[in-house]
This record gives C-alpha cells, sequence and structure tokens, in this order.
C-alpha cells in the first residue's frame, strides 16, 4: 500500500499519488506555503518566487502551480482527474506565478501535465520527478 504523496514521470506526464492515512496529507506537505514574493538577487536582479507544485492540503484539494512570467496562456491536462480534462486554465498572478486548485479528490493516482502556451510539459517543480543531487 502507497501512503503519502510520490510522483513518478510518464512521458509528458507527472503522477501524483496520495492517500489520507493518517498523518499522509501533513508529511506531504512539508510546511510548504504559497509562493513568497520575489527577491532580489544580490546584482543579478529579482529572482523567480519558491513556487510549490502540487500542493496537496488537508481538505484533499490540490493546487498546481508554475512560474512563467511571459506566458500567455496555461492549461492543466489531467484526464485521470474527475471534473478536470484538458481545458482548465491556470490563473496568472502578479508574480509570473500561475495556479489553479482543484477538488476535493478521492485518494489514488492521477496524471497530469501543463500546456504552456501550446507547449506539453511536465511540472518543473515537482520534487518527486527529479533525482536527489548529491
Amino acid at each position: 500500500m502507497i501512503r503519502g504523496t510520490c510522483a513518478v514521470r510518464f512521458a509528458a506526464s507527472a503522477l501524483i499519488v496520495f492517500s489520507t492515512a493518517p498523518g499522509a496529507l501533513a508529511r506531504a506537505q512539508d510546511g510548504r506555503a504559497a509562493a513568497p514574493p520575489a527577491q532580489t538577487g544580490g546584482g543579478r536582479g529579482a529572482q523567480a518566487p519558491t513556487v510549490v507544485s502540487p500542493e496537496v492540503m488537508t481538505d484533499r484539494r490540490l493546487t498546481f502551480r508554475i512560474y512563467a512570467p511571459q506566458s500567455q496562456a496555461i492549461r492543466l491536462g489531467a484526464g485521470d482527474i474527475p471534473g478536470v480534462g484538458q481545458t482548465t486554465q491556470l490563473t496568472k498572478g502578479a508574480n509570473g506565478v500561475w495556479e489553479v486548485t482543484i477538488g476535493p479528490l478521492d485518494p489514488g493516482a492521477y496524471r497530469y501535465n501543463f500546456n504552456v502556451d501550446g507547449v506539453t510539459t511536465i511540472d518543473p517543480r515537482n520534487a518527486r520527478l527529479h533525482a536527489p543531487r548529491v
């Protein structure tokens, strides 16, 4: 039985798995919160804000975020997630972070991707998709 949240790469999709096992949602969040405003980068200009995606909330809702300040339109593609399909639009924030919150969802495994100005991409901030750096 899989507990907590994990993700693996499937072509141009990510997989999110979550359960309502005691403490699983709290462990999945790791104390993460919404993205803070951009900071100055010590002579290198403004740094991109910290982006957490996907964020699993205790009420079983999911928030997907992507930093794309120059983009014109971003959609969430998630045929596995009931009621989402391929046309759910993200909303752009003043800091260049696009986001959408969906759910509540039943525990399970769901594939998703972003369509950024017509280009399908996996979630670049999903920590479960990247090998740990040594």
